[in-house]
Formats: structure tokens, C-alpha cells, sequence
């Protein structure tokens, strides 16, 4: 089935992803992009650029174990220093996590994907140039940030794109990515071991810059928008001539007719709350209404924790999938799975392991 050639040239992206956004304005633009029968494209490629996101995510948190030894020598720690810098990580990351989904709700997934690597460049650039412990705690807690928005963004930026039948296997290499570069730290710290104490690991932090800077700058051109972010602010168009790249004509239809429901309902639901509100107060008068009845609609593109669990949307199978994930998420935490992480030479050294190359290369196996 032959299409016509546009008049207009474009970037690569455009003519992948908006070619039949002209014909958008027209009562036949569904037809118009309606996918072939033909298989979709792959999207390893789209899959493999978010993951090597997740790579460089879970390097910094691998690199750090064997770094620290090298930047308390060199900026003079004390132990209390040392923990604040090792641990500032996690809990900026939890921060960085809780504005994840509203921000990737507002700029999009690919932005908030841009955003997490220009986080991790800024911060890893303040931690190579520390000269004291003010400043690598500043750079640590920028990474910290970039951490917890690209973990939050990247499993559902691949879950949105893909087909249901590729998605639990294509987002699982979400943590595998991460594992690979839990195992690149460590590699880097095994390698870079017999270098100067002041030089190595500034090595070691800055290895992962080009990549960073090429993900940040890449991550707008070369992904294409999420094709539910892009359904939620009405773009049909550009959703569907997304989908086609992944999915095939009946997945498209699925999908589409799926999204649409849930945010048609979602935005009836907090019309319909907005009305209740507005009836409680007469004095906001119509028009006042009307407007708070439209800005609660535009917001309601997805079911909140709050929503889900004390409000109108909450349904106990909702409230049971998602207690049992959220405790899953706290025990994987509290296990002490990230302190053995960071601590394993620490703690091969106190059990009786006095060569520091075999405490790094135990660590790397222990990985996978």
C-alpha cells in the first residue's frame, strides 16, 4: 500500500514520526494512518538507547564502592563525611522519584529523559573537579537526582512504547541494564585500582561523561514521544504514526481504544469532583466553576498513589496491586541490599581480605 510522497523534507525525525500529522486536520486521517498488515519495526533500538540510560544510572552506583577509598584520601573525609557522601544518593534519588511522574506527566517522557542525563553530566562534572568535601556532596546530591527521575521515567517510557506481548520481557532489560552497570563500576574500579590516589577516581567518575552527554543530547531526537503522553494531550495522530513503528494494526487499535477509555474516565471522574466541590461553594459562580471543572479534567491523565488508595478511583484490586508493589519496593530497600553494594570491600576487608584487587574482582563476580 504506497503512500505519497511529501513535498515537504524534513529531519529524520520528523518524517519517522509526524509525516501524517497534515493529514490530522482531515475527516479521513485515520485511514490515512492506519498501520500495514505488515510486522512492525523492532524497537530494540529505541529500548537499547533508554537502557544505556540505565547503565550509566547503575554505574555511578557501582563506581562509588571502590571510589570512595581514593576520594577520602584525597579530600581528607572523616567517616561521617564518607556516609554522607556514600548514602546522600539514595535519598536524594527518592526525591527525585516522587516529582518523576507529575514532571513526566507535564514535559513528556523523552524530556524528563533529557533531563535526568543533563543532571547526571552537571553533577558527575561538579564531583571530577571537587577540591573539598562541600563540593562532592553538591555533585553527589545532583546525581542523586538524576538517578531517581531517569529510574522512574525509563521503565515507563518501555512500557508505553512497546506491544503488550514484548513488554515485561523489553522492560526486564531495564534492570539488567542497571546490573551491567552495577558490574562497569566496579570493572573501572578493578582497572583504574593502580592509579595515583588523587587521579583515579576522577578517572573513574569521568568515564561515563561522553555517554551522558551524547544521551542527553540524543534523547529528543532520537526517541520518539510516548504515544499515551501524546494521547493525553489529544495528539491522536501523532500517537498512532508512533504505535506503527512497534506494534502491529490490531495492537494499534487496541491500544489507542484502551488509552482513550481510561482517560475519558478518569477526566469524567474529576469533572465530576470538581462539580461536587463547586456545588459546595456557590460564591465561586459559574464560570469559576467551569475553569477549576477544566483544570481538574487537563490533570487527570492518570490514577495518583492518593487517588488509588483513599479516593473516588480506589478499587480494592487497585488497592491491593498497588500495596503489594509498594512493599516490594520498601523491602527490596530495606534488605540492606544497596549498604552491601556500596560497602562490599568494607566489609571483605573486616572479614579478613587484605588485597584490595581481589575485594574488587570478588565484588564484580558477585554482581551477576
Amino acid at each position: 500500500m504506497g503512500r505519497k510522497k511529501e513535498k515537504r523534507e524534513g529531519s529524520p525525525e520528523e518524517r519517522l514520526y509526524l509525516t501524517a500529522a497534515p493529514e490530522a486536520e482531515s475527516s479521513s486521517s485515520s485511514a490515512a494512518l492506519a498501520p500495514a498488515a505488515a510486522p512492525p519495526s523492532s524497537p530494540t533500538l529505541f529500548v537499547a538507547f533508554a537502557c544505556a540510560i540505565a547503565v550509566l544510572l547503575g554505574y555511578d552506583i557501582g563506581v562509588m564502592s571502590g571510589a570512595i577509598r581514593g576520594i577520602a584520601s584525597t579530600l581528607g573525609l572523616s567517616v561521617v563525611q564518607r556516609q554522607l557522601v556514600v548514602g546522600s544518593l539514595n535519598f536524594v534519588s527518592g526525591i527525585g522519584a516522587l516529582v518523576a511522574g507529575a514532571l513526566a506527566d507535564t514535559v513528556g517522557r523523552r524530556s524528563c529523559l533529557a533531563a535526568s542525563m543533563a543532571l547526571y553530566t552537571l553533577g558527575s562534572l561538579i564531583m571530577v573537579s571537587a577540591g573539598a568535601f562541600g563540593a562532592m556532596l553538591g555533585g553527589r546530591i545532583v546525581v542523586g537526582l538524576s538517578v531517581g527521575l531517569g529510574m522512574t521515567v525509563v521503565p515507563l517510557y518501555i512500557s508505553e512504547l512497546v506491544s503488550p506481548p514484548s513488554r515485561g520481557r523489553l522492560t526486564a532489560c531495564f534492570e539488567l541494564a542497571i546490573c551491567t552497570g552495577l558490574l562497569l563500576g566496579y570493572a573501572s574500579n578493578l582497572a583504574l585500582f593502580g592509579l595515583a590516589p588523587g587521579v583515579g577516581w576522577r578517572v573513574m567518575l569521568a568515564l561515563p561523561l561522553p555517554l551522558a552527554v551524547g544521551a542527553a543530547c540524543g534523547a529528543g531526537r532520537m526517541l520518539p514521544p510516548s504515544p499515551r503522553w501524546l494521547l493525553a494531550r489529544g495528539q491522536e495522530a501523532e500517537a498512532r504514526a508512533v504505535l506503527v513503528t512497534t506494534h502491529t494494526a490490531t495492537e494499534v487499535e487496541e491500544a489507542v481504544s484502551g488509552v482513550l477509555a481510561l482517560l475519558a474516565q478518569a477526566r469524567a471522574d474529576a469533572a465530576a469532583a470538581a462539580g461536587e466541590g463547586a456545588l459546595g461553594g456557590e460564591g465561586l459562580g459559574a464560570a469559576a466553576a467551569a475553569a477549576a471543572a477544566a483544570a481538574a479534567a487537563a490533570t487527570a491523565s492518570s490514577d495518583g498513589v492518593l487517588s488509588v488508595l483513599c479516593g473516588r478511583r480506589g478499587s480494592p484490586g487497585k488497592r491491593r496491586a498497588l500495596a503489594i508493589g509498594l512493599l516490594v519496593c520498601f523491602m527490596q530497600q530495606a534488605n540492606g541490599s544497596e549498604a552491601a553494594v556500596y560497602y562490599v570491600p568494607k566489609i571483605m576487608e573486616q572479614a579478613g581480605v587484605a588485597d584490595p584487587c581481589v575485594m574488587l574482582l570478588a565484588r564484580s563476580l558477585a554482581t551477576y
